[in-house]
């Protein structure tokens, strides 16, 4: 865990928040200025938590009743959280990340498995859910019933809604889509990249930027009609994006288990971008800024 309190300036690094060096943080976010809540991947998935903005932190086991499966993302608003799997479970929190339920009510479109890797709340109510074979899930109603919305053939990495109508989500070959009536109709757009992106983020209606393998960064400026590659000055993947404001953002990212986690930044909408961290045992999985001077990078 690395945190910042200077907007990126400084990455201080915190031991013992993660207990083992295969556990992957999957997702980070927050309940207010002094809580954020982690959720970690492992053999045994369990939840992080602060209440003092990151200065100590509490490891909350043996209730996400995961058995075993592959904790993929999460995202909190107030008290209100949603972490999802990659057998397609669904766990909510209305308690700031103290207890979790399972949600028994959603059934499976089809008898496999569903991969979820994605979550994005637009407020308590409203959530999107994104993950294999192009699937995307709302529910209006904090997660008692669940639409299933598309089903594209493309697995879907990422989502993010920028106002009750618009919103995007990313994933393999290079795919972006974008809806502009709530998700009711997904347009496919060509990015002109096949690479995977992981991670996409738009800081207005017509500014957005994905990351993805071999450290691309693509960035549009109408709406994603039109991408441009910029030069992140890494080859590694980038799985992570956000931006505190339009000209500063950070990507994150790396190779695991070889020393070759890689966190970068920019200072000019993405024109330039140089590397703050580098070389961490393990790459870099999840990244969250409370505000423009706090943030919190994950392994």
């Amino acid at each position: 865990l690395r945190t910042t309190t200077n907007g990126g300036l400084n990455w201080i690094a915190h031991t013992g928040v993660i207990e083992f060096f295969l556990d992957l943080c999957a997702g980070i976010s927050c309940t207010d200025s002094s809580t954020i809540v982690g959720g970690v991947e492992s053999g045994s998935d369990y939840v992080i938590r602060t209440t003092n903005g990151g200065l100590n932190w509490i490891n909350y086991h043996n209730f996400l009743s995961l058995n075993g499966e592959i904790m993929r993302d999460m995202e909190m608003i107030n008290n209100t959280g949603f972490i999802v799997s990659n057998n397609g479970r669904i766990l909510k929190t209305t308690s700031g990340g103290l207890n979790w339920s399972m949600d028994t009510t959603f059934i499976m479109p089809f008898p496999r498995g569903l991969l979820f890797m994605g979550v994005n709340m637009t407020d308590e109510n409203t959530i999107y859910l994104a993950g294999a074979g192009g699937a995307v899930l709302k529910s209006s109603n904090s997660g008692i019933n669940w639409n299933y919305l598309t089903g594209y053939q493309t697995a879907l990495r990422s989502i993010q809604f920028l106002d009750v109508n618009t919103g995007y989500a990313s994933g393999d070959g290079g795919i972006i889509f974008k809806t502009t009536n709530s998700g009711s109709n997904w347009n496919e757009i060509n990015t002109g990249y096949i690479r995977n992106l992981y991670s996409v983020y738009f800081t207005d209606v017509n500014t957005g930027y994905a990351t993805g393998d071999n450290g691309i960064i693509i960035k549009t400026s109408n709406g994603g009609v039109n991408w441009l590659a910029q030069f992140s000055g890494t080859d590694k993947n980038l799985l992570s994006i956000v931006f505190t404001n339009s000209n500063t953002g950070f990507a994150t990212g790396g190779e695991m288990n070889n020393g070759e986690g890689v966190l970068t930044k920019t200072t000019n909408g993405g024109n330039n971008w140089f590397t703050q961290l580098s070389g961490s045992s393990m790459n870099f999985t999840s990244l969250f800024f409370h505000n423009p001077d706090t943030g919190y990078a994950l392994t």
